[in-house]
């Protein structure tokens, strides 16, 4: 445990270094942060808070006793049908219907005027008001008569009814709304008056309406409600929710990609995978990226809290802010988590970064083109838990709960995060446990696939690794030399026999690369010796290079095997590259670390402590000539200084095995002579 503590603060000392080395982008984060900030501001500023008194209702006599009097006959229109024919009926028309020129129209059957309005624009065109009546009132003259159930359509023009929708069929609003409305909606439309008429002729016939007491009054009265803060920002008609939960979208998106950006180019570079092979495990390294970018997400949140709070207006008044922090901590858990998921698709940062981008895209617009408009029932539950499978839309879902129980004055409190609120048909703590439930899926896959699919560089487990036992255990699977020798018959007059009894460091059984139809290597059977330099030499195109990446695992071999120390390099990668050192035939060297800090590094990383690694990075300064240039980065190192670096930094530390492939490339003849004078040394142990 010590010894990966160890690791993991030296990992996140390495990150500071790399972000502090890039100032201008640190910088540029912080005002775009700042910029989002200030915009949700401005937008919340933009809608003011007014107090509203008590409101009792707003009474409305309703002129009831003759059509025209309610305003359905008024107009240009001349005409008024109804149906069935009815003596009853007939009285009940003329007697109410007392405006000059207005013609009343008798259909036998209420399928007969349905038709007629149907097929007949012309005809609907100069009607006020059609009266369908269940085809039960047919032929009866008295009220006593009308039956118990009694059915009515009234159809009004088109007109009256033209910016809203009357959603009859359902029993109460779909929006939450502390505010109430002018309690005129159905009075201004001549509604209940007309109602009122028919129910009370069909009870009375027509001599109850005439002797009715004028000083009896049929009032419309709207619900009352109490006194409240009318909030202009939770409107039902402005843009302000879609828009403020867009600016939050934004707000987590620049270190989104910028993450992605920054996990994938280590491994594109293949710095990822060096690391690993010296010594770092591959979750540690994702450890360390989740808790930098989870460390600037929670600067983000307090932040925008902060704002919620402080701001006047506030944002949210009502909302508990521990309820809050935790649904946007989770939502950038959630986040980061796809990040990692991102990284490891394609082996190009850029890629990724598109991806991530266009993943972002699909789940803003999932989340807008599911989000209720007005008096519109929401999506399913099903539908929306689907959905929420996006950070992103889960998010959208979220904030458009909380911003219903801030429409309605009691915010989101412990008691009722698992209440599900009208229209949604889920709850915030449902949102919640499913942006849980995306950080864990999205981690998991995240590492499943760098371990089955490491793409170009390292060795893919089988997708069951899980079930096999050299995943659990550290158990070498050493081969005898005589196994070896066994498997090799067909050329061993190809190798020389070895002298005495060395411990065998390296073994390669029948090792076989393909790539494509081309063979790099087959059937390779090689032993390397403890104590030893092992030189491979050969023309260009012959497989060195193959060899030596199949040794540390960058390249998975397409038959036969490698044993490293004992160990399988296909079951047991992890054992395999403890203490091994690398200097591959390329530099691969953090641009933003020097030449001291390297080796620091990488001394450190194999085992080495506090002054043991000054010494030993002392050391190897001194001996490759690197003492004018331990403070320079490696872009302003020539290509043989650059190789001097990365030869340093896989001798330095603890190392068991070191790889060197081609380490003098690029120097001039002095440099290869301390190179190989070192590597001597190395060799005779007076290192």
């Amino acid at each position: 445990m010590a010894k990966l503590l160890r690791k993991f603060a030296l990992l996140m000392w390495k990150n500071w270094l790399v972000l502090k080395r890039h100032p201008w982008v640190l910088i540029g984060e912080i005002i775009y942060v700042l910029s989002v900030l200030v915009l949700i501001y401005l937008l919340r500023r933009d809608y003011s808070v007014s107090e509203q008194e008590t409101y009792y209702g707003y009474p409305q006599e309703l002129d009831w006793r003759s059509f025209t009097s309610s305003g359905c006959a008024s107009g240009d229109s001349k005409q008024i049908a109804y149906s069935p024919t009815s003596p009853l009926l007939h009285r009940m028309m003329v007697s109410s219907c007392t405006r000059e020129n207005l013609t009343i129209l008798e259909f036998d059957t209420k399928a007969e005027l349905s038709e007629k309005i149907s097929t007949d624009n012309q005809f609907v065109a100069g009607l006020n008001v059609a009266l369908e009546f269940s085809d039960n009132l047919r032929g009866i003259n008295e009220s006593k008569d009308v039956p118990d159930d009694v059915e009515v359509t009234i159809r009004l023009p088109h007109k009256i009814d033209i910016s809203d929708k009357w959603y009859s069929d359902r029993l109460y609003s779909y929006v939450s709304n502390m505010w109430g409305s002018s309690g005129q909606y159905a009075y201004e439309r001549k509604f209940l008056r007309l109602q009122s008429y028919i129910m009370f002729f069909l009870a009375h016939d027509v001599d109850y309406i005439e002797n009715f007491p004028t000083d009896n009054t049929i009032v419309s009265v709207s619900f009352p409600r109490p006194a409240i803060l009318y909030d202009e920002f939770f409107g039902e008609e402005n843009l302000s929710e879609p828009t403020f939960i867009a600016l939050i979208i934004c707000l987590f998106v620049y270190n989104h990609l910028v993450t992605i950006k920054k996990v994938a180019s280590e491994k594109e570079k293949q710095l990822k995978e060096s690391m690993k092979i010296m010594g770092l495990p591959g979750w540690l390294q994702w450890l360390c990226w989740f808790l930098q970018a989870l460390l600037f997400n929670t600067v983000y949140i307090v932040l925008l809290l902060c704002m919620y709070t402080y701001i006047d207006p506030p944002i949210f008044v009502y909302s508990n802010g521990c309820i809050l922090f935790l649904f946007f901590f989770l939502y950038a858990f959630s986040l980061i988590s796809l990040a990692f998921l991102i990284s490891t698709l394609f082996a190009k940062a850029n890629a990724n970064v598109l991806i991530g981008c266009f993943i972002l895209l699909i789940a803003i617009f999932a989340y807008y083109s599911m989000v209720n408009r007005p008096e519109e029932k929401g999506a399913s539950a099903p539908i929306v838990l689907l959905t929420s499978l996006l950070p992103t839309s889960a998010l959208g879902f979220g904030m458009q709960i909380i911003f219903i129980y801030e429409r309605i004055q009691k915010g989101v409190n412990w008691h009722n995060v698992a209440t599900k609120p009208i229209p949604l048909d889920v709850s915030l703590r449902d949102i919640m446990l499913m942006l849980l439930a995306d950080a864990i899926l999205y981690m998991c896959l995240a590492l499943y696939i760098e371990i089955v699919f490491p793409g170009e560089y390292g060795v893919p487990q089988p997708w069951y690794f899980l079930c096999l036992r050299s995943t659990w255990t550290s158990k070498p699977t050493y081969l005898r030399r005589r196994q070896v020798e066994q498997s090799a018959t067909s050329n061993r007059e190809s190798f020389e026999q070895v002298a005495g009894n060395r411990p065998v460091g390296i073994q390669l059984v029948n090792l076989t690369k393909t790539f494509g139809s081309h063979q790099a290597i087959k059937n390779l059977n090689l032993e390397f010796y403890q104590g030893q330099l092992t030189v491979l030499v050969g023309h260009n195109g012959a497989g060195k290079t193959t060899t030596l990446n199949a040794i540390t695992g960058m390249l998975p071999p397409s038959g036969g095997t490698v044993y490293v120390n004992g160990y399988d390099v296909r079951k047991n990668i992890t054992k395999v590259r403890d203490g091994m050192g690398l200097c591959l035939e390329h530099n691969v060297l953090f641009d933003e670390l020097t030449v001291t800090e390297h080796l620091l590094f990488f001394s450190k990383l194999k085992g080495l402590d506090g002054k043991e690694a000054v010494s030993d990075v002392d050391k190897y300064v001194k001996a490759l000539q690197l003492e004018e240039k331990r403070n320079s980065y490696p872009r302003t190192l020539s290509g043989g200084m650059k190789r001097k670096v990365s030869v340093a930094a896989a001798l330095c530390g603890p190392t068991k095995v070191v790889i060197l492939d081609e380490p003098t490339k690029g120097m001039d003849p002095s440099s290869r002579r301390e190179v190989w004078n070192l590597l001597q040394e190395i060799k005779g142990g007076n290192y």
